[in-house]
């Protein structure tokens, strides 16, 4: 079926794709984020070493990998970008009280060059001087390029424990001689 159209008509009905095209934020479907992995290292899309079970000394660091799907791209520069940042707080199992809190953990604007578009994210977090217990990581993924910003929370527990020669007490050192300058010589 063929649809006849004045000049006019096809100049208005370009300028309304156009203008739908040229929004700022084109959102897709909804947006989710996989499951979080608790990483010993990341090298890449789908290539990563998973720390099972998800314990580390205050030495290591907390490497979690996700991949976002259904996420908003927008213009940037006449590239279409998507738009990602991390947050994350620490709590103590049990506990309300923050351990840790950082903004924007990671953050990732990846340029998108078609549909079914994947990227990884992961974040990365250091617990030097944390003491030993279980504690939980709630990672709060954000799609910038949505309008409003979408959100998923998701938590991530794991375990600290002592660092092999954490146990041994710290050597002890002699304090320092000084001069007793109360004694005279005599001469």
């Amino acid at each position: 079926m063929r649809i006849r159209m004045t000049v006019d008509a096809r100049k208005r009905l370009a300028c309304m794709m156009l203008a739908i095209c040229a929004s700022s934020a084109i959102a897709a479907d909804d947006f989710h984020v996989s499951e979080p992995i608790v990483c010993k290292s990341v090298e890449g899309l789908k290539k990563y070493v998973r720390r099972d079970p998800p314990e580390l000394t205050t030495y290591d660091k907390l490497i979690v990998y996700v991949e976002p799907t259904g996420f908003a791209t927008r213009t940037v520069d006449g590239k279409r970008k998507a738009g990602f940042v991390q947050n994350g707080k620490v709590r103590a199992v049990g506990s309300k009280k923050v351990v840790i809190e950082r903004s924007e953990l990671l953050r990732f604007e990846p340029e998108v060059f078609g549909p079914g578009a994947t990227f990884y994210l992961a974040a990365t977090v250091g617990f030097k001087n944390m003491p030993p217990g279980d504690y939980v990581l709630e990672l709060e993924t954000m799609d910038e390029a949505a309008e409003p910003d979408r959100k998923v929370s998701q938590t991530v527990p794991f375990r600290i424990v002592k660092a092999e020669g954490d146990d041994n007490p710290e050597p002890r050192t002699k304090p320092a001689r000084t001069k007793d300058k109360s004694r005279k010589s005599s001469g």
